[in-house]
């Protein structure tokens, strides 16, 4: 476990200096949003992939990647119905 555990904390450190070099890429951020989730930090993951959001323009494939990360970050706080809600509307949209 503590090995996983390092691995994660390696993986966010180079993650979070991706996003202070460009913090203006939504996939950086959601990239980040992905590995807080595998640290169970949901909390975290929705609020980094809401700042991809924010930064994602019209790039539908950054958009749903976001919102699929808001998704599994739904549910991980068991909040099922909504996850559920969310990956109907964007499991189709292509990028």
């Amino acid at each position: 476990k503590r090995q996983a555990s390092g691995k994660i904390d390696e993986a966010l450190s180079y993650a979070e200096r991706a996003v202070r070099i460009d913090p203006r890429r939504a996939d950086l951020w959601t990239g980040l949003a992905r590995l807080e989730l595998v640290n169970e930090d949901p909390d975290t993951a929705i609020r980094y992939a809401q700042k991809a959001l924010s930064l994602a323009g019209t790039r539908a494939d950054w958009q749903r990647d976001a919102w699929l990360v808001i998704a599994d970050a739904k549910d991980a706080l068991g909040e099922s119905a909504e996850a559920a809600d969310i990956r109907a509307r964007w499991t189709t949209v292509r990028g």
